[in-house]
């Protein structure tokens, strides 16, 4: 069997696969652009952990919680998420995928000082967008403050 006879038998036979594996272009992807309201560092210095969730158009749970990264470069400086003392204006892009094809979805981010050994929401914010088949990304703007 020639290699081109070979590569468009590959191709077909991949394009098959997805067809009846039930992958797929139905699905949703999201970007939430999280960021704080203040632009003093001195606001942002009590922040020791930012989390984020997730509910449908229902209410109901889709992400319960969970605790944003950090990403430090090579000196050791915070580049995005949430740290004492080094939490940026700008924390990150959050993204997430879904196979919802109708709906829509709202993100809350809380940021929380874990000062005295309580830990407590001192910043919120949240922010929705329907759920639209992916090609674009779904961009939500998250704003704490």
């Amino acid at each position: 069997m020639s290699s081109r006879r070979m590569l468009r038998n590959g191709i077909f036979g991949v394009l098959a696969l997805v067809a009846t594996s039930g992958c797929g272009p139905d699905y949703a992807l999201y970007k939430v652009h999280i960021t704080t309201q203040s632009q003093k560092q001195a606001d942002r210095d009590p922040i020791d952990e930012c989390r984020i969730s997730a509910t449908d158009d229902q209410n109901k749970p889709v992400i319960t919680d969970q605790l944003l990264g950090t990403d430090y470069d090579s000196q050791n400086v915070l580049q995005h998420g949430c740290a004492s003392t080094a939490t940026k204006s700008f924390i990150g892009d959050f993204s997430y995928s879904t196979s919802r094809t109708s709906g829509s979805l709202t993100f809350t981010v809380n940021a929380y000082s874990t000062a005295n050994g309580a830990k407590t929401v001192i910043m919120t914010g949240s922010g929705s967008a329907p759920v639209s088949k992916w090609p674009p990304e779904v961009l939500v703007n998250v704003v704490i403050k």
